[in-house]
């Protein structure tokens, strides 16, 4: 007998941007109630399987935020909830007041004594280190000066341990350095707003988002239990994006061993993004990232019948999630973002490192929207609407 919507115990995502809409569309078509609350104007509350909006607090107030969410538990229609997050400042605020919260809740989010092993990027490059994933090499320095005298193979990479504390201020995610000069400069820029151990200096792999994965998966008791890997060819901005523009699927089955043997590594439970480059100096995939929540395509998964919200919905609901292959079988399937992959590709044209017809090329083909849906179209009219308002606030 088919289970209805109102015996399906309901969701609440903690967020409402596209990778959001694309769980809240995911799971609603498997009967799901779905809420969203957001502390931004945002495009998943227009869905037409959005149960209920609700604004909250910014999520780097975390105890307020926190405080919030358990009043939202309290309501009827959200009693005993699952927490989906799309964000880290989300995850940070979850896993802080996980106990709390799983008075009111089924969180999703593992304890911050798992969570920052990924939020803070050092301690992923020191665990990596010590279990043999390859990652890029990486430095730190006590202050300026120290990092200027280093002695470096520049150009190298300056960025922060922790991308909320810093990126929250700037809208930058990382800098270019070309050399000594350089380097203490922005090292002294980025010193205004965080501690030397929050700063890393990292070698530089040549090729850019052209050789950028990752791998996608569900993960429970050591073991990938789905789980599906992307080439992530686009980003905005293109250097070092805060975002993946277009991405498709890429059959690379050892990127999946690869972020297994990590989350195992760390005790993970959930859905996590595991980002690696290939480095054709020593034709080797190192990491880079770990992102343990939803990510920008992850619909790109669900097209392709590996439906992560849904798994980890019913895994945490206690039900059997369904056999599925990992990896994914590679398909011609696409996942583009074109407010954002558009204005990308005319830079790159217009700087010569891309033909236009390039571009178009790589569009060919079946494909997937961010938030275009034919059957949900009012996200995306408002997205649009919203586009000078999501351009101020989230730099994109």
């Amino acid at each position: 007998m088919k289970t209805t919507m109102q015996q399906r115990r309901p969701v609440l995502v903690t967020g409402g941007d596209h990778q959001g809409l694309a769980a809240v569309r995911c799971l609603a078509r498997h009967g799901v109630p779905v809420y969203v609350c957001d502390h931004e104007h945002c495009i998943a509350r227009y869905s037409r399987h959005c149960r209920g909006f609700f604004k909250a607090p910014p999520p780097r107030e975390d105890e307020r935020y926190a405080e919030f969410l358990i009043s939202l538990g309290r309501r009827p229609e959200l009693s005993g909830a699952v927490l989906i997050p799309d964000s880290d400042e989300q995850v940070y605020a979850l896993s802080k007041h996980r106990d709390a919260l799983a008075e009111h809740f089924l969180v999703s989010v593992p304890s911050w004594s798992v969570i920052e092993k990924v939020y803070v990027k050092a301690l992923t490059y020191e665990l990596a280190g010590r279990i043999g994933i390859p990652a890029p090499a990486t430095w730190r320095a006590t202050d300026a000066e120290e990092a200027r005298k280093m002695p470096l193979p520049y150009p190298v990479i300056l960025k922060p341990s922790i991308r909320d504390h810093y990126y929250r201020e700037t809208k930058i995610k990382a800098f270019k350095v070309s050399g000594p000069e350089e380097m203490e400069g922005l090292y002294r820029r980025m010193r205004q707003i965080l501690p030397p151990s929050e700063i890393l200096i990292q070698e530089l792999i040549p090729g850019g988002p052209r050789r950028l994965y990752s791998a996608g998966v569900f993960f429970k008791d050591g073991k990938v239990r789905a789980g599906i890997v992307g080439r992530r060819s686009r980003q905005h901005p293109m250097d070092f994006g805060h975002a993946t523009t277009f991405a498709e699927v890429a059959d690379i089955p050892e990127l999946i061993r690869r972020a297994e043997i990590l989350l195992s590594a760390i005790g993970y439970y959930g859905i996590a993004e595991v980002e690696f480059l290939h480095d054709a100096r020593d034709e080797e995939y190192k990491l880079i990232e770990i992102n343990p929540r939803i990510w920008g395509w992850h619909l790109l998964a669900i097209a392709n019948e590996v439906e992560l919200p849904w798994y980890e919905y019913l895994d945490l609901c206690g039900q059997c999630m369904p056999d599925v292959p990992i990896p994914a079988s590679a398909s011609s399937l696409k996942w583009v973002r074109m407010v954002t992959d558009l204005p990308v590709a005319l830079s790159e044209w217009m700087g010569g490192r891309m033909r236009f017809r390039e571009w178009q090329k790589s569009l060919a083909g079946p494909k997937r929207f961010s938030v275009w849906a034919a059957d949900d179209p009012l996200p995306c009219l408002m997205e649009s609407l919203l586009l000078p308002y999501l351009y101020w606030k989230r730099g994109f």
